[in-house]
């Protein structure tokens, strides 16, 4: 997709029907808008992903975060861009998708914004850029995301990993987990699994950043439900932008091995080192793999005592469902001769005598 202007802001925030921007993705329709004005908003996509930017001022004296915190009295990221593809199938468990957001090095140049706005970076009570995932079922958006901010004091930049419940938009209905790093990094893969009923976890790269066997919010039961990606900041002068890439969704997050013998050990094994393990069920022969965390492109092999004895020719995604057979075959070798021995004597009567002896084995 060339570059493509959100007009205005989008019916989410105000703005009429119009103003939205579609995206099709082989086939899924993304409808992206947000509450934008008085800055600008645009969005292209090659093969590295789809990148969405949010200029956050249209002039110094007209800023997007400084209109919405003073003017507006929102939230102090309440500028926002947001894309939803609708039509996911209750039976889906496992969404993931990877966010790439740049380092910004002006952060600890930024001043904070006491309500007159002005020229160069300024922020709403804290430097913040971040790009969230949502699962939204039943008017309720289950949501992890990963912000840039700064540290105190403010000369680097952390990493902020959060999972919460929202009702849409800026709002937090209920802080899950929130998670400090000193160091931030730009690329990372936001993970939600949920049968909408009996579990739900949220991932950030490698790390659970929250999981429990009672929901949070009721998603209903069944029915389709929709996916959201969004992106807020809450900086002046600047251009914030996040670049989508990878979106999977599947109805599982386990892969199945049966016909496992007692102590034999289904192993998976992925890119960046990805790795789990799980032993069969000594009844079932069963042993089942989580791998919420690399749903694609997944080796699978089986192990006893400690050994490879076979290893799946195909890559695998979450969901897959394979079956041991072990094939046991006897080899007999067969081996057959004939012996013959001739012995030629002579008699005291000068007859000659001939016997053959003949001898045959297998």
């Amino acid at each position: 997709m060339g570059r493509s202007y959100f007009p205005s802001d989008g019916p989410c925030c105000g703005g009429g029907s119009g103003a939205v921007v579609n995206y099709n993705d082989g086939g899924n329709r993304w409808v992206w808008q947000g509450d934008i004005e008085p800055g600008s908003a645009w969005a292209s996509a090659n093969s590295t992903g789809l990148t969405v930017n949010l200029q956050t001022c249209f002039r110094p004296s007209a800023c997007g975060p400084n209109h919405e915190f003073w003017g507006d009295k929102e939230a102090f990221d309440d500028i926002s861009i947001y894309g939803d593809l609708g039509g996911i199938p209750g039976n889906a468990t496992l969404f993931s998708v990877d966010a790439y957001l740049p380092y910004h090095s002006y952060y600890s140049t930024c001043q904070q914004d006491l309500g007159s706005g002005g020229s160069g970076c300024t922020y709403e009570i804290a430097p913040y850029d971040g790009a969230a995932l949502a699962y939204v079922a039943n008017g309720n958006y289950m949501v992890v995301s990963f912000a840039e901010i700064c540290n105190s004091p403010c000369t680097s930049n952390a990493l902020q990993m959060s999972a919460f419940v929202s009702a849409g938009g800026s709002s937090i209905v209920k802080t899950l987990a929130l998670i400090n790093e000193p160091t931030y990094t730009p690329f990372h893969r936001l993970t939600i699994a949920t049968d909408r009923k009996s579990y739900i976890d949220f991932y950030v790269d490698n790390t659970l950043i929250y999981s429990n066997s009672t929901l949070p919010a009721n998603l209903g039961s069944g029915g389709l439900a929709q996916i959201e990606l969004s992106q807020r900041t809450s900086i002046n002068g600047e251009i914030s932008q996040v670049t989508w890439s990878n979106l999977q969704v599947y109805s599982s997050s386990m892969i199945t091995v049966g016909g496992l013998s007692s102590g034999m050990t289904a192993v998976a094994t992925g890119p960046g080192g990805f790795n789990q393990t799980s032993t069969a069920n000594s009844s079932s022969g069963v042993a089942m793999l989580n791998v919420a965390l690399q749903p694609s492109n997944i080796t699978v092999s089986v192990e006893q005592n400690g050994k490879v004895v076979d290893t799946y020719a195909a890559k695998v995604g979450a969901g897959a469902q394979l079956n041991f057979a072990a094939n046991v075959s006897t080899t007999t070798i067969v081996s057959s001769y004939t012996t013959t021995r001739v012995t030629t004597y002579t008699s005291t009567n000068s007859t000659t005598v001939v016997t053959t002896y003949t001898t045959s084995a297998t």
